[in-house]
């Protein structure tokens, strides 16, 4: 994703960028069977700085970009998928996504910008909410609270997102 994010910038073509998931999810977090196969035979492997340093590229060039970057939500995005969801600037979500910051069930803390991002997008009450219980909200939830900008059926997605796209690309 870092080195996607690093053309996008480079390119003064492109007007709008959208992030999404292939197949039926957006991000559904980090893959429990490698972490523990990795870290598991070396837990000092998760104090080092480095072990998330593809994402931290990710995360800083979200941070710099001068154009709008959009997550089209097609599915869950828990964990990091969520934290990737919220350097959005726009959030449309199909009705299947489901929101999660799922880290304190794994006794992890958000890492990937979720604890920053998080309450600035839908207040620190709801934020602490999510983020303490690791609870699990649907679209329609994801909505009422704030935290996508629009819901579309699960087939209309990819074209409300396109269209949104249109309608910023016509401002330039």
């Amino acid at each position: 994703m870092g080195e996607a994010l690093e053309r996008a910038h480079q390119d003064s073509k492109v007007k709008v960028i959208i992030i999404t998931g292939a197949g039926r999810g957006f991000c559904s977090g980090g893959d429990r069977k490698m972490a523990a196969d990795r870290f598991g035979k070396n837990p000092e492997l998760v104090r080092r700085p480095h072990s998330h340093r593809p994402f931290y590229k990710a995360q800083h060039l979200f941070s710099i970009l001068d154009r709008p970057v959009i997550a089209a939500v097609n599915g869950p995005a828990i964990g990091g998928g969520m934290d990737i969801a919220l350097w959005a600037d726009i959030r449309i979500a199909s009705e299947r996504a489901t929101f999660g910051e799922f880290y304190i069930n794994r006794g992890l803390v958000p890492d990937l910008g979720g604890l920053y991002l998080l309450p600035r997008v839908v207040g620190y009450p709801k934020a602490a909410e999510l983020l303490l219980t690791g609870d699990v909200i649907d679209a329609k939830t994801s909505l009422q609270i704030g935290l996508v900008n629009r819901n579309l059926p699960s087939t209309g997605v990819s074209a409300g997102t396109l269209l949104t796209c249109q309608r910023r690309s016509a401002l330039h």
